[in-house]
């Protein structure tokens, strides 16, 4: 016969076990789908027919370096990105579970970084918009401030609009942000 006090011992690890599988059966029967399913929570399945799920990070934020990234997950594919100076777009769709069509992808990410070429106030400042498929498909634009504008500080130069993750209805028009005063835009068709 064991000792009692070895019981006690091995009833704790037994409760634990049963806690655990208790949750592990609530997740299975509820599924982890985080905050708000369609309300731009912590989701990241897909989103709702003709929506579209847009989560915003800022990547790095340095004196001499500004950078977001935008990753979208679609309900279809896009084929076509595209990127005019400080606009880019999505174009071009398909159902996602097409055994027809390729060549698309349902989640892109677009980056803009803005950064200062040298450590003086007066340095040049350079900005790059990237528009990028899973699929490996890229758009890219970029160009160069001007230094009597942006002599400030970098996060004063990039003023990001879309700081929130969001579910948006299709097509969708966002403005990211600003750079400059001037708006850089994600045009997503539907």
């Amino acid at each position: 016969m064991y000792p009692r006090r070895r019981c006690r011992r091995a009833a704790v690890p037994a409760a634990a076990a049963a806690l655990s599988l208790a949750a592990s059966f609530a997740l299975l029967l509820g599924g982890c789908r985080g905050r708000d399913a369609e309300g731009g929570g912590r989701s990241l399945g897909i989103p709702a027919p003709r929506k579209v799920r847009v989560i915003a990070r800022r990547v790095a934020q340095t004196p001499d370096v500004v950078h977001w990234k935008w990753s979208l997950i679609g309900e279809r594919n896009w084929r076509k990105p595209e990127a005019q100076e400080m606009g880019l777009s999505l174009s071009d769709t398909y159902p996602l579970n097409s055994t027809s069509e390729r060549g698309g992808c349902n989640i892109w990410e677009v980056d803009v970084t803005v950064r200062r070429d040298g450590g003086a106030a007066s340095a040049p400042v350079r900005w790059e918009a990237v528009l990028h498929g899973s699929n490996g498909d890229t758009a890219r634009s970029g160009g160069t401030l001007d230094a009597g504008k942006s002599s400030g500080s970098l996060a004063n130069t990039l003023h990001v609009r879309q700081d929130r993750d969001a579910v948006v209805r299709l097509p969708a028009n966002l403005t990211l942000a600003t750079l400059d005063g001037r708006p850089v835009t994600l045009r997503v068709a539907e």
